[in-house]
């Protein structure tokens, strides 16, 4: 093994192509406000909007420890606003959700409120428009366990997922796939030598003795199809292998794995590790074994390059080449490799065509692999994968059992995956009369006439249940083991809904099971009782609300009227002022104005699409998405069009921060 490591190792100082790309292009800013214009802007800041935050902001957000980090006295310029983009993003954001001032400070009106907020708006957009377009940059990304897992089914037809070993992914900005973090170990490189060893084997033994067809790979109860991949492309049989069957493996199985055509530099190393196991008496397949094994450990097998020309420099923004274009794509809908309708259309350079490009997008959604972007980006958007980690004591909850919970898993999982192939408005997503459940998940919910195991599409009886927020998973996952929690709930909504990020509590406040005077009643009173404190009240009072509106369900999931023998109630006052009973109503509220909602969305999913997370410069990039989503009744398809034909999704700029 120790000689084998050490070949191997060697590959890993293959060369990253060069490839020819095309010319640096040059994004151009709009003409800067004169200073004229900027003392006029200036003036005006100075009489209607600094003393605006003067009186309902400084008290919190003075340069004395202010809350959030945030100070705003000391923005006594209008540039300041472009300047510091990320907070006023921030500052917009809970302006806008009615989140700031607390509830318990003098509030503006609602009139004031709004003209201030569009007054931000408008100047983080006056700031962005002055500097020079931005696509921003992605690190490149290391493959993850499931891109890993997929790709080595795509590329060899092996699925025993080899990755299950792997250390377990970090995340960033929500998802697993962020380039940043998707760092490489010691003990994660002695891994993929171990995977590519084994992989290869299996591979092979494949070939010579392949399975029944029946054996496709499975995610979570679908069937994905396995291309007929053969590692042995030349054609002829064992032991019968003509002068050249090396080159012409290696070249195609190379080019595959690396996702764009291998250089000569990186097949002569590769024949250079085949030639040495002949000269040593191997044979041919064994030669053939040992090169692919190094193809699998390469960094341009197990890192996704972009750019790599100029890559040093900040001002040079590139389109990314077609090769790397169908990379983005098929990672983005599969969390695979491309296949090879698309590597031929990345061939003919005819992949950028809005065309040509719209046409492939939506064969991949219709296409059996999509279920892995609904599992992936699902999975983290609506947190499914921490489902497996709840514990319920079976002697409060003996109900909970794991054919519940992988059904409520499957429920979210069908519901996300029906929206998407039949291009709804993510706006079901808030609320919809439909969803899947079988005979034990309909038995847990109380919903009659559901027989089998099977997960079905059922219409909802009545308004008890209707979108993600009620479906018995995320419930579950927003509750304690013993407890519901409105502000596990609402802390819940305010990140993945609303897309507004609640503050950690204070240090010195003890949690609810902790507060030395004894808190009675039902949760809801309870933490009425807590946010008394004046230190407790502030952030309560915008997230318990939200988590108010799901009490009628139990830790469980279940729905219930009664809680330690008291009624429940569910009703609640919105940051904005609007009353609500019930999750049906707190549902009608969120859906009546969902511009919160599909910019948390789009940005969810911009995020997830790059590799990175959305920065300030993006912002017009994600408005002009919401404005295409507005237009077309937010479709879902829509979406993922605007977000792939979008500038930071197709170019990227050089490493460093761009000083224009």
């Amino acid at each position: 093994m120790s000689k084998r490591f050490g070949i191997i190792c060697c590959a890993l100082l293959i060369a990253a192509c060069q490839t020819a790309r095309e010319p640096s292009i040059i994004l151009e800013a709009e003409t800067p406000r004169s200073d004229e214009q900027l003392a006029s802007a200036q003036e005006y800041y100075e009489a209607d909007i600094y003393p605006f935050f003067e009186e309902f902001c400084f008290s919190c957000h003075g340069p004395n420890k202010p809350k959030g980090g945030i100070d705003l006295e000391s923005a006594t310029l209008v540039t300041h606003l472009g300047e510091n983009g990320a907070t006023w993003e921030r500052v917009l954001a809970m302006l806008d959700s009615a989140q700031m001032p607390p509830a318990d400070e003098r509030q503006p009106t609602d009139f004031d409120r709004e003209d201030i907020a569009g007054y931000i708006e408008e100047e983080l957009d006056t700031a962005i428009a002055a500097m020079r377009p931005d696509p921003g940059r992605v690190t490149a990304r290391r493959l993850n366990r499931q891109e890993y897992n997929n790709t080595i089914r795509d590329l060899l037809g092996v699925d025993s997922n080899p990755a299950r070993v792997f250390p377990v992914d970090d995340s960033g900005y929500g998802f697993d796939n962020i380039g940043d973090v998707l760092t490489i170990s010691p003990v994660l490189m002695e891994k993929y030598l171990t995977a590519a060893e084994n992989v290869v084997d299996e591979a092979i033994r494949l070939e010579l003795d392949p399975p029944p067809p029946a054996q496709d790979g499975k995610r979570a109860g679908r069937t994905l199809p396995i291309e007929d991949r053969k590692l042995f492309v030349c054609g002829h049989a064992r032991g019968e292998h003509a002068r050249g069957c090396a080159n012409t493996i290696l070249r195609q199985l190379a080019s595959r794995a690396y996702r764009r055509p291998a250089t000569k530099s990186e097949l002569k190393d590769l024949r250079r590790l085949y030639k040495m196991v002949r000269r040593d008496g191997g044979t041919v397949e064994d030669g053939i074994q040992l090169a692919t094994e190094a193809i699998l450990v390469s960094p341009n097998f197990l890192f996704r390059f972009e750019g790599e020309s100029d890559a040093d420099d900040p001002e040079t923004i590139q389109y990314l080449d077609d090769y790397e274009l169908a990379s983005r794509l098929s990672y983005f809908l599969w969390s695979s490799m491309p296949d090879e309708t698309l590597f031929e259309i990345a061939r003919s350079g005819e992949l950028r065509d809005p065309e040509v490009l719209n046409g492939q997008i939506d064969r991949m959604i219709t296409d059996a692999r999509a279920w892995e972007f609904v599992e992936n980006f699902a999975g983290q958007w609506l947190e499914l994968r921490n489902l497996d980690l709840v514990y319920r004591s079976r002697d409060n909850f003996p109900e909970w059992r794991s054919e519940i919970r992988n059904a409520m898993k499957q429920e979210s999982y069908r519901f996300f995956d029906a929206i998407l192939r039949e291009n709804r408005s993510i706006l079901t997503f808030l609320d919809a009369d439909f969803t899947f459940i079988n005979q034990p998940l309909a038995e847990h919910y109380g919903i009659e006439g559901i027989e089998g195991e099977q997960m079905q599409r059922i219409t909802l009886p009545n308004r008890q249940r209707g979108g993600v927020l009620t479906q018995g998973a995320v419930l579950t996952l927003t509750s304690y083991p013993t407890r519901t929690s409105p502000v596990l709930r609402g802390s819940w909504v305010m990140q993945n809904i609303l897309g507004t990020e609640p503050p950690p509590p204070p240090e010195e406040v003890p949690p609810l099971e902790d507060n030395p005077r004894k808190l009675k009643g039902t949760i809801r009173q309870q933490l009425e009782q807590h946010r008394a404190d004046p230190g407790c009240a502030s952030c309560h009072s915008r997230i318990d609300p939200l988590g108010f509106g799901l009490e009628n369900y139990d830790p469980i999931g279940r729905w219930r009227l009664e809680e330690r023998s008291h009624p429940v109630d569910s009703s609640g006052v919105m940051p904005t002022g609007e009353q609500f009973e019930g999750s049906h109503e707190l549902r009608d509220i969120l859906l009546s104005d969902p511009e919160l909602f599909v910019r948390c969305f789009t940005e969810k999913m911009l995020t997830y699409a790059l590799g990175r997370g959305v920065e300030p410069y993006d912002r017009p990039v994600v408005a002009g998405i919401e404005e295409s989503l507005a237009d077309d009744d937010f479709k879902f398809h829509t979406l993922i069009r605007e977000i792939v034909l979008s500038v930071p999704f197709q170019m990227r700029r050089g490493e460093g921060e761009s000083e224009a």
